[in-house]
């Protein structure tokens, strides 16, 4: 018996390190095309565990888009910034002949996605996670045992700011968004930095690597191990089609 799952154990790791290889070999389908300099040590931690691999990451972004006729599919983006905005930024983005349809002001906080190969190794992510203030993250089961963790937060904010062409807000109000935003950030990076701490002594970091030497690790290079689109990437349904995964969400009341 004991034979057996120690070979059980070994096709499972052989599939995960497959798809771990594969995942670190895709080209960057994010429109930024590489990580956001303030989560590479991040994604390098996770990425040097035998047990884990990012596929997807955003360190949260302040937004200004006009929607497209899909909401975010197709829509036009007038600013997007991964660090503190100005008010100057945001009335220049806006200046000049807008868009004619529904434009927003948006920040997306932190989310990251990473595979892992079991459920143990993702559940104990997750408690870092969750201990670090991301409370909307949870793991999804795939058909094809994929084991996805989604690592999310709640402080997101999203304002109407213009329709038709024309803003319907003045530049107070404006600068009241950009200083709620910008606080929302700093909040995102401090979880961000505490999620880092909390992955260290767990050993999550696996064999301490530079981030260059990563990237030396895979013939194409890593880019930016996004495998979804990140314009997208903060949607419910972005981890997998719902006809593969099964979404666990931590319930976010109870705590």
């Amino acid at each position: 018996m004991a034979v057996g799952l120690q070979a059980l154990d070994k096709s499972t790791n052989a599939v995960f390190n497959s798809r771990k290889q594969q995942v670190l070999q895709q080209v960057d389908l994010s429109r930024k095309g590489s990580i956001d300099d303030y989560i590479k040590p991040l994604v390098e931690c996770i990425n040097s565990n035998p047990n884990s691999v990012t596929t997807s990451s955003c360190s949260g972004r302040i937004v200004i888009y006009c929607e497209g006729p899909q909401k975010k599919k197709g829509c036009h983006w007038l600013l997007v910034r991964h660090n503190p905005v100005t008010l100057d930024e945001v009335v220049t983005s806006l200046s000049g002949k807008l868009p004619t349809g529904d434009i927003n002001f948006k920040f997306e906080p932190f989310v990251l996605h990473v595979l892992c190969s079991s459920l143990e190794a993702a559940s104990d992510m997750h408690q870092s996670a969750m201990t670090s203030g991301f409370r909307n993250s949870g793991i999804s089961i795939s058909k094809k045992n994929k084991i996805m963790l989604a690592i999310r937060s709640t402080i997101v904010l999203e304002a109407p700011i213009a329709t038709n062409g024309k803003l319907i807000v003045d530049h107070q109000y404006l600068f009241h968004l950009v200083t709620v935003a910008n606080k929302k950030l700093a909040d995102n990076n401090t979880r961000i930095d505490r999620f880092y701490e909390c992955l260290k002594p767990t050993g999550a970091c696996g064999v301490p690597s530079t981030f260059d030497e990563l990237l030396t690790k895979s013939s194409d290079g890593i880019g930016d191990l996004s495998l979804v689109d990140t314009d997208t990437l903060h949607s419910e349904d972005v981890l997998c089609d719902s006809s593969e995964c099964i979404y666990v969400p931590h319930d976010i009341n109870k705590h």
